[in-house]
């Protein structure tokens, strides 16, 4: 219902023990209809422009729109494993919304070790 967006970017090498963290992102919905939960995934930098997605095959799908295959022996800069899902948190209950309409989502982590 709205477009995909970044949560967190945290440099693998940066993060230490201690550090966790809140943020408030405002998300605009594209169309009217029940609003019932958040998906969400991970992307992690290999190295240079090769990134592994936790996204399945939602994110291949969209990738193969820009050019980008879901086959990790291609030169793609993106793969996806099968096995590999994105998360759901369902709301309790659904929230009807309008296109144009806007909620703060607040994100949090815990990366204390």
């Amino acid at each position: 219902m709205s477009q995909p967006f970044t949560v967190w970017h945290m440099p693998a090498a940066a993060v230490t023990a201690d550090v966790s963290g809140v943020s408030v992102i405002d998300v605009e919905l594209l169309r009217d209809g029940p609003w019932c939960g958040m998906l969400f995934w991970a992307e992690l930098q290999l190295f240079g422009d090769v990134t592994y997605s936790t996204a399945g095959p939602w994110k291949a799908t969209q990738a193969a729109v820009k050019g980008v295959t879901n086959d990790p022996s291609s030169t793609s800069s993106v793969f996806c494993v099968p096995s590999q899902q994105p998360g759901i948190c369902w709301f309790d209950g659904e929230v009807p919304v309008k296109s144009g309409d806007v909620y703060p989502l607040v994100a949090t982590h815990n990366t204390v070790r």
